[in-house]
């Protein structure tokens, strides 16, 4: 079929009609004598041509108040709080967040990576914006399960590097079977050489759990009378597979010899640890991890972050 070269001045007399006068795309179609579906095609014409110019006021997904407020209560260098869409679903934390926290990355850093949902969603925002090139990306911890899901460090790590860098990855469990066989792992000079890069990270991405919903407990790693147990020891929250306290302190638990990931000390010396939260649930946990240092800032959305200022 013969396709019609439509000038410009008939695609402006469709784009009059449809969006200055207001007129429904069937009666135009009527007008012009071709089809409705035809309207659709001479629109987006209309567009590539540059006739129609679609202008969208700028969307600010930041709540700077809850910002200041919440760096101010727990004493972080950031925090970054992405208004709530859609009824505060997790979706625009990691959309918006993953675009704001690109903007402060540099060419030849090195970013320490933990697993879970908002993070995998803050990789996603991160990779349509311009990425500076030659990031490393360094997996904190071990995999969840045999078949590594989509929201693990070693999966989201190797999806950033394929855009703009380079990944290290830890090859283990982040629970491994006994305290002997974590440090046979520990002294093997892979992996020996992963933990010496966690030395030299310049920001860490960790998300911050509590025994009964995490990571963890989504993958069946941490079943619910573990849950119970931990929350008996005094447990309120987890990064990377190491449960800590109010204080932010490690308890002794039953995963702590067994747990192949970054230790809470080296976290605590990296110049930016930022915790990535979007559940409503983890407010305890959070200013246990600011308390103890482990993380010096927070990625955030508007839900979690108003729990969190109701209990500080």
């Amino acid at each position: 079929m013969r396709q019609i070269n439509y000038s410009d001045e008939f695609l402006t007399l469709a784009a009059r009609l449809c969006y200055i006068d207001h007129i429904p795309q069937q009666k135009v179609a009527q007008m012009l004598q071709v089809s409705q579906a035809k309207i659709s095609r001479l629109l987006a014409m209309a567009r590539e041509r540059g006739i129609v110019r679609i202008e969208v006021n700028d969307y600010q997904p930041r709540n700077y108040e809850l910002e200041q407020r919440i760096e101010k209560e727990l004493a972080l260098k950031e925090v970054y709080v992405i208004k709530s869409i859609g009824g505060g679903s997790q979706s625009g934390t990691g959309y918006f967040g993953g675009e704001i926290f690109a903007d402060t990355l540099a060419s030849g850093i090195k970013i320490g990576l933990a697993g879970g949902r908002t993070i995998l969603q803050l990789a996603d925002g991160m990779l349509k914006s311009e990425m500076p090139k030659l990031i490393t990306y360094v997996q904190l911890m071990g995999n969840v399960g045999s078949c590594p899901e989509t929201t693990d460090a070693s999966e989201i790590g190797r999806k950033l590097a394929a855009a703009a860098g380079s990944f290290v990855s830890l090859n283990t469990p982040v629970f491994v079977y006994d305290r002997q066989l974590r440090d046979n792992l520990r002294r093997d000079p892979q992996i020996k050489q992963v933990v010496e890069c966690y030395n030299h990270l310049d920001i860490a991405l960790v998300g911050v759990g509590i025994p009964e919903n995490s990571i963890f407990s989504a993958g069946k790693v941490v079943l619910k009378e573990d849950a119970l147990k931990l929350k008996s020891q005094g447990v309120v929250g987890e990064i990377c597979g190491r449960f800590f306290d109010s204080q932010g302190n490690e308890c002794q638990t039953d995963f702590k010899d067994r747990v192949m990931a970054v230790k809470l000390e080296t976290l605590r010396k990296i110049p930016r640890s930022l915790g990535i939260v979007s559940d409503t649930d983890r407010s305890a946990a959070i200013i246990a991890a600011a308390k103890g240092g482990i993380i010096n800032g927070l990625l955030t959305n508007e839900a979690a972050a108003a729990a969190l200022l109701k209990i500080v």
